[in-house]
């Protein structure tokens, strides 16, 4: 299921015109090695691709997004 079809979902519940906010997790990298976090070690690092972030953002313009936040390990080191 794609967040456009997520947000029609959305529209016919008539919940909400649309999402205000998205967070994307671009990124599971960091240099930090906290012991309470849940990231995996390196080895099995994601990351999400340019073009697939392009398109997310994209479609949030169309969906009237109005706050972006970039998440994941630490979202400079992509």
């Amino acid at each position: 299921m794609s967040i456009t079809d997520d947000l029609k979902s959305i529209r016919l519940s008539g919940c909400l015109s649309g999402p205000k906010l998205m967070q994307f997790e671009i990124t599971q990298r960091c240099p930090l090695h906290c012991p309470q976090c849940y990231k995996p070690p390196a080895d099995e690092v994601k990351e999400m691709p340019l073009a697939e972030f392009k398109q997310h953002v994209d479609a949030a313009y169309e969906m009237g997004v109005k706050q972006i936040s970039l998440l994941g390990g630490e979202p400079f080191m992509h």
